[in-house]
């Protein structure tokens, strides 16, 4: 299959008509667009100092010899309506080669060759049948990134970043996209956490800012009936995602790029405001459980500090958003299921992920008997509740094997290492 593809990739790179010189101009003929310019400027006369050295006679004599041999290697078989733009490639349609290419790109990365599939994706992109066309350019992004993440190919992380970034800066996925690509590898936090994307995210920061602000005052860039905290049976949780100015700003968009800039500042430890960017993306979306928990994280990173002058009150204020988070996850997961939300004082401890971050937390500062007990529950809770409770579902999460291994660790400390080697044998062997 990758043999094919590669010739039917040679094949289309071939028709110039595909690749135009000037890429703001989109795919509408076969025709070669540089003979029409000869042509038109045969007829007019401006042919420059060639057309008065030779003549215009022997141009155009030129002229007809080249579109003769190019209609022969670049017109495809299937016919062009006159004055209709094509929509089909020898014989196929264009939706039909852009599948054909994505699948090419997937088998050469399955095939351990990622630089290839990234090569290949990055010379479809560049066509001018798919640059114009929106969801079929972010596909051919989007699997680029993943390819790239997968293979550890940092080298083309920040290109993509700042296409993703670039394309549409004030939508809140593209910075949650950029988040996630900065949680898959050591290296790629490296790169997507240096100073030039540093920089990049503060001048748009900057952008979203003075957008937001110039509607809602610069004093009062958040809403006076929308507290930092609220009850957790809101039933207004989609007021995050309506449009707050008049380009269509969000309070999620702006909050994802805060909480970005948040996350920069705390891996690279560059600039000292991360606490208040994570509680500006709180205060403008209280009922995100990760702003709550990013927040925490936050707190308790902070306690461990050795300069800090109260590490108990940066503890203690880190627990409560965690704790918040916990409460806003399980209602964000009994909703997906379909069901009830819990009465008064509940245990908000439902799936997995809950416990197991409540179990990172307590592990953070300390608190081993905490951690372990939570650490525990992780074993006996569903991935998400709209899973259930399926054993087979639960033997392919990867929480188990973490929480495995740090409650193991847990033992060690505390001098139980026969607990912890059973421990590790059942959950954390392959």
């Amino acid at each position: 299959y990758c043999a094919v593809g590669k010739r039917l990739l040679a094949d289309w790179r071939r028709i110039r008509a595909f690749y135009l010189a000037e890429r703001a101009r989109p795919f509408q003929t076969y025709r070669n667009i540089v003979l029409t310019n000869l042509e038109r400027d045969a007829q007019s006369g401006e042919l420059g100092p060639l057309a008065e050295a030779s003549g215009q006679a022997a141009m155009r004599r030129q002229l007809d010899r080249m579109k003769r041999r190019l209609a022969r290697q670049q017109r495809p078989q299937d016919d062009e309506d006159a004055g209709a733009r094509p929509t089909t490639f020898r014989g196929h349609s264009f939706n039909r080669w852009f599948d054909m290419f994505l699948e090419y790109a997937k088998c050469l990365a399955l095939d351990r060759r990622p630089a290839e599939a990234l090569d290949v994706l990055d010379v479809i992109s560049q066509s001018s049948v798919f640059f114009h066309d929106a969801r079929q350019s972010r596909t051919l992004h989007l699997m680029m990134l993943a390819v790239a993440l997968n293979a550890g190919a940092v080298d083309r992380l920040y290109e993509l970043m700042r296409w993703w970034c670039g394309s549409r800066p004030t939508t809140a996925a593209r910075y949650r996209l950029l988040a996630f690509a900065m949680a898959t590898s050591a290296s790629a936090a490296a790169v997507l956490t240096s100073g030039n994307v540093y920089k990049y995210v503060r001048r748009l920061l900057a952008q979203l800012d003075a957008l937001y602000y110039r509607e809602h005052g610069p004093r009062e860039p958040l809403a006076r009936d929308r507290p930092a905290l609220q009850t957790a049976d809101h039933e207004d949780a989609d007021a995050d995602q309506r449009p707050v100015t008049a380009g269509g700003l969000t309070r999620a968009d702006v909050a994802a790029l805060h909480s970005v800039a948040a996350h920069i500042m705390l891996v690279s430890r560059v600039g000292s405001t991360h606490l208040a960017q994570y509680t500006m993306a709180l205060a403008l979306v209280p009922q995100d459980a990760s702003a709550a928990l990013h927040l925490g994280v936050a707190y308790l990173v902070h306690a461990t500090k050795r300069d800090v002058a109260s590490p108990q009150a940066m503890a203690l204020r880190g627990l409560t958003y965690v704790q918040r988070y916990a409460e806003l996850r399980c209602i964000q997961e009994r909703r997906a299921a379909a069901r009830p939300l819990p009465p008064a004082q509940p245990d908000y401890v439902v799936t997995q992920e809950i416990a197991y971050n409540l179990a990172r937390a307590f592990h953070l500062v300390g608190l081993l008997d905490l951690a372990a007990a939570y650490y525990a529950r992780v074993f006996g809770l569903p991935v998400t509740l709209a899973a259930g409770d399926d054993p087979a579902d639960r033997a392919f999460s990867h929480l188990r094997s973490d929480a495995a291994y740090n409650l193991a660790s847990i033992y060690v400390v505390s001098g139980s290492p026969l607990r912890a080697r059973a421990l590790l044998a059942e959950h954390c062997t392959i």
